[in-house]
């Protein structure tokens, strides 16, 4: 009896070193545990920590050997017999795909059901609705809501698999990006008052994804280098392709070519490694992005196609994982490969009407509209791009609005209407620019260039105002950010379609706009554009 509390509090004392960052520490004293054991039970229990300590040292095949290893040993526990069938779910999903992991959870399911444990029985629930949902069919929320209403065991707080983490990442998925910026957000600081080192890189990762998303990017790039550093500083390998993934991420809608590039390269080796299938799959889905974005359409069309074929052998088809649908269809549009680009987009018409999101809805009308003006049907492209930026709004995703603004810009060009398409790619161009986004921001550019004429005037924004009034009283980016309670970037990017809205080029020149604008009451950019 005193050897069997012995092994439950240096198991116990694993557990807490492991919420504390600590992994190396915790495999020390669970190995340790192992071996000690002279119990079947106690030994499956220690070699099943294990199973989840190691998937973030040596990978997920590694990981699911130790669970194989746990399941071999004859022990009573239903407890640990289900948490052993979860951790092979995860573990195989990660590594073989949604059909290898499924049995497992189905297993841990029945399992459960019999055992009656409420929270034992909303951890087996959430295996088999974030399994069902990566495969695409839509967001199993009736499994996940139970889930999260029966709670889940706190005792120790392994976060893969847990209900409200599962449950914020499919919100996620299924668009509502608001509840799921509060829902991880409270996660976050149950995490950091806890003092859970483990789970903070699973968390930031996420938060890092949403505020992309919603188009807060300095935000998201403090998320993502916060959850890489976390990961390094927790020891925690195996999420290190996650974390160098969501940074890539970020850095690739910035436009920081080199650096994404670099990322994603330092990320593929410890993904194909460690047998981290979903993130390498993601990460060549934002190596596909990037080139699009730079407009090597011929290496997107190659990296996309790998992606695509990656993402069904694997079963993985839940679009807003790695969200290459629409990336897709315009390189195959772009290259004038218009019959695989219609195969691709009544797939994606497919998944759109499945799964109802305005998001899907908007991207799969914006390359509906850019197909029919591909094969010289003009008139057919605009109600498709049209009725889908009616669709961006409720969708909340701005990157994706100014995408569908350009390409309806570059419709109405070919059109011949100049004064629209103006409009139209002004207005893309104003939202790139006030992402970040350098790469689409040049694009929208190189449109305007070829439109020709002279820039429609537009009266300038309350933002733009204050910010012309304390740029043209001499104030530095700093000082007016300061002012207007945003960052310096955020001015940079004001000023510079307030010049182009006006005009003009210089300090001096808004300075004198701005006293033409007051001496004849008008609102500055009326007054200016052609005086």
């Amino acid at each position: 009896r005193q050897q069997g509390d012995l092994l439950r509090r240096t198991i116990e004392a694993a557990e807490r070193h492991f919420d504390a960052g600590y992994i190396e520490r915790a495999r020390s004293l669970l190995e340790d545990a192992v071996l000690a054991s002279s119990s079947e039970e106690q030994k499956a229990r220690a070699i099943a920590r294990l199973g989840w300590v190691t998937v973030q040292l040596d990978g997920f095949h590694v990981g699911a050997e130790f669970f194989r290893r746990a399941a071999a040993e004859p022990f009573a526990d239903i407890t640990l017999r289900i948490e052993v069938e979860q951790g092979l779910a995860w573990c195989l999903h990660e590594t073989e795909g949604v059909g290898g992991a499924m049995p497992h959870a189905s297993r841990a399911l029945e399992l459960a059901e019999a055992h009656g444990d409420p929270s034992i029985l909303a951890g087996a629930l959430t295996y088999v609705a974030f399994l069902e949902t990566l495969a695409g069919e839509g967001v199993a929320f009736a499994t996940i809501d139970r889930a999260v209403e029966l709670g889940h065991a706190r005792h120790w707080s392994q976060i893969l698999g847990r209900p409200d983490w599962v449950h914020g990442m499919l919100v996620q998925w299924s668009g509502d990006l608001a509840t799921a910026k509060a829902r991880f957000a409270e996660l976050h600081d149950e995490a950091v008052e806890r003092g859970d080192e483990h789970a903070l890189p699973f968390i930031l990762f996420h938060q890092a994804r949403i505020e992309l998303l919603l188009g807060n990017w300095t935000a998201a790039r403090a998320y993502a280098d916060e959850a890489d550093g976390a990961t390094v500083d927790s020891g925690q390998v195996g999420e290190r392709p996650y974390s160098l993934l969501i940074v890539a991420l970020v850095d690739a809608h910035l436009g920081l070519v080199d650096q994404a590039k670099e990322r994603i390269e330092q990320a593929l080796v410890p993904a194909e490694q460690l047998g981290v299938a979903p993130a390498r799959i993601e990460l060549l889905a934002t190596r596909g992005f990037l080139q699009l974005s730079c407009g090597e359409l011929a290496a997107a069309d190659r990296t996309l196609e790998q992606v695509r074929e990656l993402a069904e052998q694997y079963g993985i088809r839940e679009p807003a994982l790695f969200r290459h649908h629409g990336d897709a269809v315009e390189v195959k549009i772009a290259l004038g490969r218009l019959d695989e680009a219609r195969a691709q987009l009544a797939e994606l018409d497919t998944l759109a009407e499945r799964l109802d999101r305005p998001v899907l809805r908007a991207i799969a009308g914006r390359c509906r509209g850019l197909l029919a003006a591909a094969e010289g049907d003009l008139g057919a492209a605009y109600e498709p791009v049209e009725r889908a930026l009616e669709l961006h709004p409720a969708a909340a995703q701005p990157f994706e609005e100014a995408r569908t603004l350009l390409a309806l810009g570059g419709i109405q060009r070919r059109d011949r209407k100049k004064r629209a398409t103006r409009e139209s790619l002004e207005r893309a161009l104003s939202m790139f620019d006030e992402l970040g986004a350098a790469l689409w921001s040049a694009r929208a550019r190189d449109e305007l260039a070829r439109v020709g004429g002279r820039a429609s005037a537009g009266t300038l924004t309350a933002t733009e105002t204050q910010v012309a009034e304390l740029i043209a009283a001499g104030r530095t980016y700093r000082e007016a950010a300061d002012a207007l309670f945003i960052s310096p970037k955020t001015v940079q990017w004001n000023l510079s379609k307030i010049y182009r809205k006006l005009g003009i080029r210089s300090r001096a020149e808004l300075a004198a706009a701005l006293a033409r604008s007051r001496e004849d009451a008008t609102p500055l950019g009326d007054a200016t554009i052609g005086s």
